[in-house]
């Protein structure tokens, strides 16, 4: 097995591709195939990973077939926004900028869809839905409260800005890093997942087309919406497009997924296992078994108190009241007015008394040189 960078640790400018050559079963019928993963950047900057710059590579290389980091239900809706019959006879994909506009939430994908078409090149959506995303979010802030303070200040800030997604400072702040540093749980749940959710979509597609072209007829056709069949064979080409946030993730474990895998049946119960909505809603007790624990917590502390011979007045209420009057008498003591300074010479209250009053002043002491107490 070659030896694999951190991709999480490159430069974001150097995470853009990494290649490698995978070998899927035993002497004589061992198999290579050219694996080439690349991050997908979600919105238009010039970078050779945005969506014009996926569209040129897979314009240039033309692989044999090509996997998307994005989910079929919201690749529908990207297909229906535009009109099919127009890019093929245009026999090219549309400008970043018009995707964009026309979808600004999963637009950058629309380029590398539409150069599939032109090329007919087969293609399919390993990404994990939204929903199963936020999902796997709610399951986890419900057992991590570092994750609820992490998921909060993600919302606020996308929330007083007015915006669906997050600002570029907000994701410079916000890194994938950064979550997993503060909050492992909620990094599992977001990109942990994922991961595991691409790597077993792209084992089952490229093992499917390896059989299609090793065993012909006999295997099921595999084929996209746009009817282009998928066959893999000696030296074949894969390019799998994931998105940026989760390269570095995907380098380190596909490529020793595959090989662990090799021709196993997927794993397809763990898919649908993260798909399933079932999987969290046996959860919900325990945003009513935690209340009821602190409750039970309080309840033994108090029986302790009782057992004790005593109650929460001794232990809580008597020592914060002798240290509200001791705040309260030092105070007084910073309030209280000096005396000595009134009564120095020439002041007010000094020019205010008859003589035989400035007299007693000087008799019980209450008067110094330069005005100050005894």
């Amino acid at each position: 097995m070659p030896l694999r960078p951190d991709a999480s640790r490159l430069p974001s400018s150097r995470r853009t591709f990494y290649s490698w050559v995978a070998t899927f079963g035993k002497e004589p019928s061992r198999i290579n195939v050219k694996m080439t993963l690349m991050s997908v950047l979600p919105e238009n900057v010039e970078a050779p990973n945005n969506g014009e710059g996926v569209r040129r590579v897979i314009e240039a290389e033309k692989p044999d077939l090509v996997l998307l980091g994005l989910h079929s239900h919201d690749y529908d809706k990207l297909v229906a926004s535009f009109n099919q019959a127009e890019i093929m006879a245009a026999g090219k994909a549309e400008s970043l900028e018009k995707c964009l506009d026309r979808n600004e939430q999963y637009g950058w994908w629309t380029p590398a869809i539409q150069q599939c078409m032109v090329d007919s090149i087969p293609h399919f959506c390993t990404g994990r839905s939204a929903a199963s995303c936020q999902l796997a979010i709610q399951e986890n802030n419900l057992y991590d409260p570092r994750g609820v303070i992490v998921t909060g200040k993600m919302e606020l800030g996308m929330v007083l800005a007015n915006t669906p997604r997050m600002s570029p400072e907000a994701q410079k702040e916000y890194t994938p890093d950064y979550i997993r540093r503060k909050a492992p749980k909620l990094y599992a749940a977001i990109w942990g997942e994922s991961c595991e959710y691409e790597c077993i979509k792209v084992h089952a597609y490229v093992r499917h087309a390896l059989l299609s072209g090793h065993l012909g007829d006999e295997v099921p056709k595999l084929a996209d919406k746009f009817d282009e069949r998928a066959v893999l064979k000696e030296n074949s080409r894969v390019l799998v497009l994931t998105e940026s946030d989760l390269f570095g993730l995907m380098v380190k474990s596909l490529p020793a997924y595959l090989d662990l895998v090799q021709f196993e049946y997927p794993n397809m119960t763990k898919i649908e296992f993260f798909e399933s909505k079932e999987r969290y809603r046996p959860q919900w007790f325990w945003v009513a078994l935690y209340p009821a624990a602190y409750v039970l917590v309080l309840w033994l502390i108090w029986g302790f108190l009782k057992k004790q011979g005593s109650n929460l007045g001794e232990y809580v209420v008597k020592p914060l009241n002798k240290r509200l009057a001791a705040l309260g008498r030092r105070r007084q003591l910073e309030e209280e007015p000096d005396l000595g300074n009134m009564l120095a010479p020439n002041s007010p209250a000094w020019e205010a008394m008859t003589p035989e009053e400035r007299q007693l002043v000087e008799l019980t002491g209450g008067l110094v040189s330069g005005g100050g107490r005894q």
